[in-house]
């Protein structure tokens, strides 16, 4: 868990990188070395860790039966639902970045079926998704092109068009639970596994930096040596090459393209192809490798790390706040270092109050209270003398 959680925290910094830093290096003419390392794979780390998550509270690698797998899948549908509405409650402010959390709370209503399958099952499924969804997506995607668009969805959405609204956390959106559903499903068959053994560690590492490797080796040979770039460029009739390479480098602004699927050759940031999904399964895997590794002797160092990721969402959460809520003015990199220290800061201390964080105890409270009153815990009789 202290390992599970040094890695949630990994990727919270991550995404505030990603939501604060500045993407591209005006003097060296790239994109900065924090988009690189952090874009589309901090989110792809958070999603994955999710599933993980899902699987520790059905049982972990001992799966629970019965009453108290029922009482645990209810007690997921219940913080998916909280998570629903405190989203709704967030996106009433104008964001300037979009919001996992409503696509993630998707996911777990969709990951509830999905619980009581093999570890193997899971993988093996979460593999297939990875490869096959984006595809399929995009099929959907031109059959949906004309519903509405809501990234950021809040109550007026839900109210005036809840189709759109589930089409684009479904299909058209950031984070679509169709294609991200498969980091879940990857999370839940590795959380199922024995994770403080010495081999479960070694081939989280191993198998996530060659995926890595592979991927992105195979990708830039696709498209800047075999063809690849103009298959990508096909599918943005009428653009400028500069806004084909900068769809390569940075990824989409709003929806994904529809004009074709050769851009589905694209490793970019969140576009949602297979190269870019496996790029941020390869990268997902070896951290958590790396940081269950480092905990077992390090965590001392990582207890910073590992307090934030224990209140993930509550640091999510401020997060959305603080970034909807700064001017414009501030250099992103100085907003980027008081919000992430100012995280790691209240993490440490809150910590001192209680194990979880403020949002974390409501939503922990209301899933119990709901899941007991659903499925009853069953008295034990009386013994005898």
């Amino acid at each position: 868990m202290v390992g599970i959680d040094a890695a949630r925290g990994f990727a919270l910094i991550g995404m505030f990188a990603v939501h604060l830093m500045p993407a591209y290096n005006e003097d060296a003419d790239r994109a900065t070395a924090a988009w690189m390392i952090f874009a589309g794979n901090a989110s792809a780390l958070f999603a994955v860790l999710a599933g993980i998550a899902l699987a520790f509270m059905t049982g972990g690698a001992t799966p629970y039966t019965g009453d108290r797998m029922r009482r645990a899948t209810v007690k997921i549908a219940a913080r998916a639902l909280l998570l629903g509405l405190l989203t709704l409650v967030i996106n009433s402010v104008d964001l300037p970045v979009y919001n996992i959390l409503g696509y993630m709370a998707l996911m777990f209503l969709l990951m509830i079926p999905l619980l009581r399958l093999p570890r193997v099952v899971l993988l093996v499924l979460g593999g297939g998704m990875t490869l096959l969804m984006p595809v399929v997506r995009y099929v959907l995607h031109v059959l949906v092109g004309a519903a509405g668009y809501h990234p950021n969805p809040s109550f007026v959405d839900m109210f005036t068009d809840p189709l759109g609204v589930l089409s684009t956390l479904s299909i058209t959106g950031v984070y679509p639970a169709l294609t991200w559903w498969g980091f879940m499903c990857l999370g839940a068959g590795i959380g199922r596994f024995a994770l403080q053994r010495a081999g479960s560690r070694l081939a989280l590492i191993v198998t996530g930096l060659l995926v890595y490797a592979v991927t992105t080796a195979v990708s830039y040979v696709l498209v800047m040596q075999l063809g690849g770039y103009e298959i990508i460029s096909s599918a943005f009739p009428g653009a400028t090459e500069d806004e084909v390479d900068e769809f390569v480098v940075f990824g989409p602004i709003g929806q994904l393209p529809t004009g074709g699927p050769g851009w589905l050759l694209a490793a970019a940031p969140h576009s949602n192809t297979p190269f870019a999904l496996l790029i941020g399964t390869g990268f997902s895997l070896a951290a958590i490798g790396i940081f269950i590794f480092l905990s077992r002797s390090w965590s001392a160092l990582l207890r910073p790390l590992i307090d934030a990721g224990s209140m993930s969402t509550t640091l999510y959460v401020s997060h959305l706040v603080f970034v909807a809520t700064m001017p414009d003015t501030v250099p992103g990199e100085a907003l980027f270092t008081i919000q992430a220290l100012a995280a790691l800061l209240f993490a440490m201390m809150w910590k001192v109050v209680s194990d979880q964080g403020p949002v974390e105890i409501v939503m922990a409270k209301v899933a119990r209270a709901v899941s007991t009153a659903a499925v009853p815990e069953k008295e034990s009789a009386p013994r005898g003398r």
